[in-house]
């Protein structure tokens, strides 16, 4: 019962007070329509609201309510058990009932659950618990820090595990409709208007425009590789740095996949500005992966270095000696001169990169591999700690086999560029 604006007027007694309670109370039909509106004067009163005895009516009524917080509550008839279920009232303090779409699943849910959204993946982890290490329900509670009602209810239901529902408003423009928009708009030339614009599919940040200058050094380049065959001299090994985030990929998509891989949807990071996440460098050649070490801090030269000489030189020597080429992009980290002579000292030799070729590095291949399986099944991490862990555990189901694909294709990635003119390789 809502009684915050509602008022009483039961007591009778003018003599003694507000402390009088349930001593006097008014009794006679007549007299309370006498008095009615000296407690209340209202303009413009209807004759039914009047004659209605103490005020007091029935907004909603129902068999069922679940109330999760004041001003939150849902009022429904029937048995969620059978599944034979009436929604009637759908209540939340500050929300819009038309715009969120709420209903009476949605507070069923919120029980259940007990408040907490799980991932597919968190979802898996916890049947796989419950199957194969034959967990009880609070063991299982205890290890995943998951209230013990969400994994009841998780391992209640493990035959119909669905990805959760996407929340929010709906679209001001359906699918259909922007589809007939866009294509007219191509027809006529015409430019997207912004609020059109906004309920489109986000698009990944689009490659570096190649000026002359680009593509006469990339070509050049790839004249010169090919010509020496520099692969069958010595060892190359292809290195680059990514940042995961916390919630997905960043979107900022630089690496390229094969043609023949199955196209899945793209999940993007929304903590941009936030700078969360943690920062990775990766080593491959034809054995695999070499390294992939975490980045700590701001990265420039110095930290640059002391990663190379403390982590990834250490791997390249048990693996192939001193007999090989270290390729590096043109970031400015990596071509500070006094860094460069002092790896050089060390036993470091480097390609001639030529600037803006991600196209032509193995290892963008190889984030395109790894995002899929650090993000497998909608998965979010928690804090950096977790995140690195996951970046390791998907790192080890890399097989030697799908990297000696993408170093294998590295001459074929120049032919192509030569075939382009020195464009971009698709």
């Amino acid at each position: 019962m809502d009684t915050d604006s509602m008022y009483f007027s039961i007591a009778g007694s003018q003599t003694e007070g507000y402390k009088q309670g349930l001593k006097y109370v008014i009794k006679d039909q007549l007299f309370y329509d006498l008095h009615n509106k000296e407690r209340l004067p209202w303009d413009n009163c209807t004759v039914a609201k009047e004659k209605r005895l103490m005020n007091l009516t029935t907004e909603s009524q129902g068999e069922n309510i679940i109330c999760l917080a004041p001003k939150c509550y849902s009022l429904y008839n029937g048995n969620e058990q059978n599944e034979d279920i009436v929604s009637l009232v759908n209540r939340m303090k500050g929300v819009s009932e038309k715009k969120t779409n709420l209903t009476n699943d949605d507070y069923i849910k919120c029980l259940n659950d007990g408040g907490v959204a799980l991932s597919l993946a968190k979802k898996k982890r916890i049947i796989e618990l419950s199957e194969k290490k034959k967990l009880s329900f609070t063991k299982i509670s205890q290890k995943q820090g998951i209230p013990y009602e969400t994994v009841r209810q998780v391992l209640l239901h493990r035959n119909n595990l669905l990805e959760p529902k996407k929340r929010g408003p709906k679209p001001k423009v359906a699918v259909r409709a922007f589809r007939r928009i866009s294509r007219y708009l191509k027809k006529t030339s015409k430019s997207i208007p912004q609020n059109i614009n906004k309920s489109a599919k986000k698009r990944l940040r689009r490659r570096p425009k190649l000026t002359e200058r680009h593509i006469a050094k990339r070509i050049q380049f790839a004249e010169e590789f090919l010509l020496n065959d520099q692969s069958k001299k010595t060892e190359i090994i292809f290195s680059d740095e990514k940042k995961f985030r916390f919630d997905g990929p960043d979107g900022w998509a630089y690496y390229w996949y094969s043609l023949d891989e199955k196209d899945d949807n793209s999940i993007y990071s929304k903590d941009y500005g936030k700078y969360k996440g943690v920062m990775v460098l990766a080593t491959i050649n034809s054995a695999g992966i070499l390294s992939h070490d975490r980045m700590q801090g701001s990265i420039t030269a110095v930290v640059q270095r002391e990663l190379l000489l403390s982590q990834v030189f250490p791997s390249i020597h048990t693996e192939l000696g001193e007999q090989f080429k270290y390729q590096m992009d043109s970031a400015s980290c990596h071509k500070n001169k006094e860094t460069l002579k002092d790896l050089e000292s060390y036993g470091f030799s480097f390609l001639d990169w030529p600037a803006l070729s991600p196209d032509l590095n193995p290892v963008e291949n190889m984030w395109s591999i790894l995002v899929r399986k650090v993000y497998e099944d909608g998965v979010n991490y928690e804090n950096e700690e977790d995140l690195w862990a996951g970046i390791q555990g998907a790192g080890r189901k890399i097989t030697k086999k799908d990297i000696l694909l993408l170093n294998n294709s590295f001459q074929k990635r120049f032919t192509e560029l030569l075939k382009r003119g020195g464009k971009y390789v698709q």
